[in-house]
């Protein structure tokens, strides 16, 4: 009669990959007549849910040529993947002389126990499927590095406690420099979102299903609906339309109002305007007559200044003027008002020397310039170049 005297050392689940059975070390001694055995043996092992009776679980494994000496012998069976799941387990032996004779079955069945180090494989609830490794249905929330709650409904949560300043998240590496590192979102199996930055250029991209809304190429342009080329630092392809934008801090901006822009305050003066490449006049000698030309300024605006510029080589001086105008008033208030002096044949500045701190409004008010002057001598001696008035906005006209 042969028997299984003793078990040395049981081990459990040591795999080398995942597509192969799960496969353990068994260590016995074997007895035969009352003597340890020596020589080959074949062994069939199986592997069983209870001490008796039960079901087998995996397929049986057979060894054969085993060489025992004086009684002593090692195992490497491999019964099946995914068969040592923290309940008990069992194994059954039988063995026979190497080449032939029936087996005898060896009694009792063996208890699988896990070596001192494997207890805590007990309590893991990961399983291996294939190439997939996955918690078991009763785990929904997977937290690593944290101690505390998973934060609302969250499925992985990743936390380190870290002193102020310092990083803490998650990184994907891909290991070719060519490669593409990618995180994606997806409900339903369906991907929605992803982010990629590409190894060969360095480029990052934010998609949204097929399309590819917010491009970063590796000098730091940003495109939105196409790649970005050239230099602007920020491109949009397609229409766009800003009403948010500020400037970190108002900005100086002028505007400029040509002479062409000047027409005659009194229209039945219509005939007497002269325009000649950049200026404008009255060509009807000592005439008292005003120009005048519409202000437009964005809203929100603040006018801090304005200036003229014109020939003056008269005995008389031009009279300058800004006003704006009330929708809901009659009259008009007269923000500016200043004059010309001396006399030269060379265009000079005029500027306006008082204060101003208008803030415009297009919705309440309008803004005219008014130019006159006593004493008109045509383009040669009396002319106006331009109006140039200074303001502060505080984001995009």
């Amino acid at each position: 009669m042969r028997t299984a005297a003793r078990i040395v050392v049981l081990t459990a689940a040591l795999l080398t990959t995942p597509s192969l059975a799960q496969s353990m070390t068994y260590q016995g001694r074997l007895d035969s007549a009352g003597a340890p055995a020596s020589g080959p043996h074949d062994f069939e092992l199986r592997l069983f849910d209870a001490a008796v009776g039960g079901a087998q679980l995996g397929s049986t494994s057979t060894m054969s040529g085993v060489q025992v000496e004086n009684g002593l012998f090692t195992l490497t069976p491999s019964v099946g993947p995914g068969l040592f799941t923290g309940a008990d387990r069992y194994l059954e032996i039988s063995v026979r002389p190497a080449g032939g004779g029936a087996y005898t079955t060896l009694s009792p069945r063996q208890l699988v126990t896990p070596a001192p180090l494997a207890f805590r494989s007990l309590n893991e609830r990961w399983t291996p499927t294939g190439s997939t490794l996955s918690t078991d249905p009763g785990v929904t929330n997977v937290r690593i590095n944290t101690p505390s709650s998973v934060f609302f409904d969250s499925v992985l949560t990743v936390g380190r406690a870290t002193p102020p300043g310092a990083l803490a998240g998650m990184y994907v590496n891909a290991s070719d420099a060519g490669s593409i590192a990618y995180y994606g979102w997806a409900t339903d199996n369906t991907s929605r979102a992803e982010a990629r930055v590409h190894g060969a250029d360095g480029r990052f991209e934010l998609r949204l299903g097929s399309n590819i809304p917010v491009h970063i190429n590796g000098a730091g342009l940003v495109g939105l609906g196409a790649a970005p080329a050239g230099t602007a630092r920020l491109q949009v392809a397609g229409a766009a339309s800003a009403t948010d934008f500020q400037y970190a801090a108002p900005v100086v901006r002028r505007l400029v109002i040509p002479a062409a822009a000047f027409v005659p305050s009194n229209g039945s003066l219509a005939s007497g305007v002269t325009y000649l490449n950049d200026r404008v006049a009255m060509s009807l000698a000592t005439t008292v007559a005003a120009l005048t030309a519409p202000v437009t300024l964005p809203d929100d605006a603040t006018i801090t200044g304005i200036t003229a510029w014109a020939y003056d080589n008269s005995a008389l001086d031009f009279s300058f003027s800004l006003f704006r105008a009330n929708f809901a008033a009659n009259g008009a208030t007269l923000l500016a008002s200043w004059s010309s002096a001396g006399a030269s044949a060379s265009p000079r500045e005029f500027a306006f020397a008082g204060s101003l701190s208008d803030v415009v409004n297009t919705a309440t008010s309008q803004y005219n310039v008014f130019v006159t002057h006593t004493d008109w001598e045509g383009t040669s001696n009396t002319a106006l170049k331009a109006v140039v008035i200074t303001y502060t906005a505080s984001k995009p006209d």
